[in-house]
C-alpha cells in the first residue's frame, strides 16, 4: 500500500482546486460525488509529488495521467481510498485487507 498525504488545503465544496501544473482534464464519463472527490485528491497528489505539466483522461471507473513523454495505463478508482487528506493506494488485494483492518482499529479505538 502507498500513501500521500496531500498537503493542499480543500476548498469549501470538499475539493481541491485544479493544480497549474495539469494542462488538460478530459472526462469521458459522469463522475459520481465520490468519484469527483476521489479524483480531485489523486490529481492533487499527483502534482504534489511531481513537478511536471500533466493530462488526465477520465473513463467509466477508471482514470489515467499522463505527460508528454509518458502515456499512463489506466487505474480503476477502487484501487484507492481517501480519508481525510490522506491518499491509500492499494497495488494488490492484501493492500486492501490491510487498510480494512486499519479502518475497523480506528473505529474501535475512537469509542473507547
Amino acid at each position: 500500500m502507498i500513501t500521500y498525504t496531500i498537503k493542499t488545503k480543500r476548498q469549501p465544496n470538499g475539493l481541491w482546486g485544479t493544480p497549474i501544473t495539469l494542462i488538460n482534464y478530459n472526462i469521458k464519463a459522469k463522475l459520481s460525488s465520490m468519484n469527483h472527490e476521489l479524483l480531485s485528491a489523486i490529481v492533487t497528489a499527483y502534482s504534489e509529488n511531481n513537478n511536471n505539466e500533466f493530462k488526465v483522461e477520465v473513463g467509466k471507473g477508471q482514470f489515467r495521467i499522463f505527460t508528454d513523454h509518458v502515456i499512463g495505463k489506466f487505474y480503476e478508482y477502487s484501487n484507492y481510498e481517501l480519508l481525510d487528506n490522506t491518499l491509500y493506494f492499494f497495488q494488490n488485494h492484501e493492500d486492501r485487507t490491510l487498510f480494512e483492518r486499519m479502518v475497523k482499529l480506528k473505529k474501535i479505538k475512537s469509542k473507547l
